[in-house]
């Protein structure tokens, strides 16, 4: 017995450190059904400066998605722009090029696209002399307008099998001229879920089939189930719902 609680201790501390979206997905869970990321809230783009994410691996094969903010720019133009990857055969739900927004409770369906890269939305911005106006300047965002706690669907093959997955994003990008920060785009990778047993999974839906927590919600007491994996989170939501 105190050897056990020696282990779950180091196992707590170690998830403390790492934080809850350093959780390693590559390792099998103790029974099958939702793996869930916990709360990332991890930033890509201009206004916070951090340019690439990817996640952590996903399933035996390591799969995984990612995010890159890119962009250019000269004394009379500029772009910037943030798309959306997948690795190891992992594929996102697409839609006229663009990653596909769903509302919570959503599902893959067959009449899906899926793609490996997609744009998320940018802006570009810029200037030119007319012979009759003189100096002009323009500015226009492209891609998807700015948006709140929407989800994104992914799949991916590993074993003869097909899993499905979601992600949960927030967008933002003002049309303004010039390259400062604060005009994005910027996008916010709150987190994401996926089920290693095959079945078809809701957006929002975690380990007991409940709704997303709001970011922020994790207490010390849900970092230390966490550690435990699957079966440890179980029990953590089951104990929380009884108190």
């Amino acid at each position: 017995m105190a050897k056990h609680a020696k282990n779950l201790k180091k196992k707590v501390a170690s998830l403390s450190a790492l934080g809850a979206g350093a959780l390693v997905f590559g390792a099998a869970p103790a029974e099958a059904g939702i793996i869930y990321s916990g709360v990332l809230d991890a930033p890509v783009g201009f206004t916070s400066g951090t340019q690439f994410y990817i996640s952590p691996g996903i399933g035996a094969s390591n799969a995984s998605f990612a995010f890159w903010a890119t962009g250019s720019s000269s004394p009379s133009y500029g772009s910037r722009s943030i798309r959306a990857y997948g690795y190891g055969g992992l594929a996102i739900a697409r839609q006229f090029g663009l990653i596909q927004l769903f509302n919570q409770g959503a599902v893959w369906t067959s009449g899906m696209l899926p793609s490996t890269s997609l744009l998320v939305g940018g802006r570009y911005w810029g200037s030119y002399t007319s012979y009759y106006s003189g100096r002009r300047s323009y500015v226009s965002a492209f891609g998807h307008p700015p948006f709140n706690n929407e989800y994104a669907l992914f799949v991916f093959d590993q074993g003869g099998n097909t899993f499905y997955g979601w992600m949960q994003l927030s967008y933002s990008v003002s049309a303004q001229f010039g390259p400062d920060g604060a005009f994005g785009p910027e996008l916010t990778i709150h987190d994401f879920a996926w089920d290693d047993s095959g079945a078809l999974i809701q957006a929002g839906q975690t380990v007991d089939g409940s709704a997303v927590p709001e970011p922020g919600t994790f207490a010390s007491a849900g970092l230390a189930a966490l550690a435990l994996g699957a079966v440890g989170l179980r029990s953590w939501r089951k104990n929380r719902k009884a108190a």
